[in-house]
């Protein structure tokens, strides 16, 4: 460790043996040694990584077709691509009105 400057990395999954209720969220992690800082510092974030665990589709939706509302439920989850989407909505249109379907174009 540099006297001017250093990286540290923290993993959630470094210390589980003295903090076995980690999380990806909340975690403690121990340092392998001591830091002690005097004068005065800055601390500066390089990099940080996240999870892809939020959905943007709940449950239902209202589509309207040829001026009719339908209220059809698509399964709750992320759709990657548009067309993943428009796969799951047509899968749920079916269920309602078999004659229907959304279509989609790439411009």
């Amino acid at each position: 460790m540099s006297e001017n400057d250093f990286y540290l990395t923290l993993p959630s999954n470094a210390s589980l043996d003295l903090h076995p209720d980690n999380t990806l969220t909340r975690y403690a992690t121990a340092l392998p040694q001591q830091i002690i800082l005097s004068g005065q510092w800055e601390c500066g974030l390089v990099e940080m990584q996240y999870t892809h665990s939020w959905y943007n589709f709940t449950t239902w939706l209202i589509v309207t077709l040829d001026g009719i509302d339908f209220v059809v439920k698509i399964e709750a989850g992320y759709y990657d691509t548009p067309e993943t989407l428009i796969r799951a909505i047509n899968r749920s249109i079916r269920t309602v009105v078999k004659e229907k379907k959304v279509k989609f174009n790439k411009i």
